[in-house]
């Protein structure tokens, strides 16, 4: 198999393989906070990626915490792959898989960073990021520039840590 093809499946894999990681972790958020507050999970399913309960003992800040649990947890694992990740290991799906799975829930704050805006000018969406601003009570600005300073901070320690330029070096060989 040759190089363009290795790094074709390498792509497609990890592709596969992060959005199952991403929706597992997301959903799996919500249901760690459920679970937390003792509630009893009646659904988790993937297609369509949704969870849900019955009872528990919820506060503020704990629904607020189930809300955001859902971008927390797979940003909160992407960071602990990432510095963990090994600059030495010159395997084409490990550097793929890498560059991949430690962006991608990053990305997922960009929802955090657009909605809370739409939010202010009146344009109401039923999400994640809309409940937690409705339930915590936090000012959508600062929901909008926490998001974008994660963001940031993500993308830093992607750089930092070569995920991206040792991608770029397997990918130019």
């Amino acid at each position: 198999m040759g190089k363009k093809q290795k790094l074709l499946l390498s792509v497609a894999g990890s592709l596969v393989l992060t959005l199952f990681l991403y929706i597992l972790l997301h959903e799996g958020g919500h249901t760690l906070v459920a679970l937390f507050c003792g509630a009893d999970i009646m659904n988790f399913s993937f297609f369509p990626a949704h969870v849900s309960w019955m009872g528990g003992e919820f506060n503020t800040f704990t629904i607020s915490l189930a809300d955001a649990a859902g971008v927390g947890l797979p940003i909160l694992v992407s960071v602990v792959y990432m510095l963990f990740y090994s600059k030495e290991n010159q395997n084409i799906f490990y550097r793929t898989f890498s560059v991949i799975f430690s962006i991608v829930p990053f990305y997922s704050l960009i929802a955090w960073m657009i909605l809370p805006v739409m939010y202010v000018n009146g344009r109401i969406l039923s999400d994640d990021v809309i409940h937690f601003i409705e339930h915590s009570g936090i000012n959508p600005w600062i929901v909008c520039v926490t998001a974008a300073a994660l963001f940031a901070g993500g993308v830093v320690l992607v750089w930092k840590r070569g995920i991206l330029r040792n991608y770029i070096e397997i990918c130019k060989k």
